[in-house]
């Protein structure tokens, strides 16, 4: 994984070309209703150009320990052209300020050879690049959920569909990282000839966007003054409640 070189994002989208995962599984989540999730049909060719798009709104920086959002479930269509890597995610994330170092992630993923897509999570204590990551995956995604990577009392984040928990960082993230914590809400892709999740008739929605502000308590924060990124003019986002609730789709 490297960062996004303008909004300094870590990128999920190399992680497949990588030999130094540390962890993938494939147990299932516990409780999660299934419902039909369906393709959109838009995928071009793959062309990658060394760094993920995204498609949603972050911050680079807002006082918090922990973030959360309910986003539903839609399997993207990717390109298959060429040596790719190709996938498409949505997650919401907690990062070190700015990109200046690791992350804590949960969502939703398909990559190239798979038929649909599976919640997942990752981590890395200090960037991909310098420390590595680890990543896990479980059972295939439906329906709506609730995602989240939250900080506790036990000096950890835990990465989070529900209530099960699928990943916990090996490390105290107010150690390593930098404050205040960078807030991500996004879908991304590896190739621009990806799908980002979600067609114009059926969108991506990320509602109830939270922030925790404590190692104890909910939730329950909203956050403000969030950025905006589009990264191809096929990709697309939309503010349903600002601050709040969001769509994305491929068109």
């Amino acid at each position: 994984m490297t960062f996004h070189d303008v909004a300094k994002k870590p990128r999920l989208g190399s992680w497949l070309k990588w030999f130094f995962v540390l962890a993938i599984a494939s147990a299932g989540i516990v409780g999660i209703p299934s419902q039909s999730a369906r393709a959109a049909p838009f995928a071009t060719s793959c062309q990658y150009n060394n760094s993920s798009k995204f498609d949603g709104n972050f911050s680079l920086g807002i006082s918090n320990t922990g973030v959360g959002a309910n986003i539903t479930t839609a399997v993207p269509a990717l390109c298959t052209s060429g040596n790719s890597y190709s996938n498409s995610s949505a997650w919401a994330m907690v990062a070190s300020h700015g990109g200046t170092g690791g992350y804590a992630q949960s969502g939703y993923l398909r990559s190239r050879g798979q038929s649909t897509v599976y919640y997942f999570a990752e981590y890395s204590k200090c960037g991909s690049n310098v420390c590595g990551f680890t990543h896990k995956e479980t059972s295939a995604a439906s329906g709506t959920h609730f995602y989240s990577s939250v900080y506790d009392y036990v000096s950890a984040i835990h990465m989070q569909v529900d209530s099960t928990t699928i990943l916990t960082t090996n490390f105290d993230p107010t150690v390593n990282w930098t404050a205040p914590w960078s807030p991500q809400w996004l879908g991304e892709t590896h190739d621009l000839g990806d799908d980002i999740v979600g067609a114009a008739t059926s969108p991506v929605y990320f509602s109830g966007l939270c922030l925790r502000t404590s190692r104890s308590g909910g939730c329950t924060t909203s956050p403000s003054n969030l950025t905006t990124e589009v990264d191809s003019s096929r990709y697309h986002a939309k503010w349903d409640i600002a601050n709040s609730e969001f769509h994305i789709w491929t068109q």
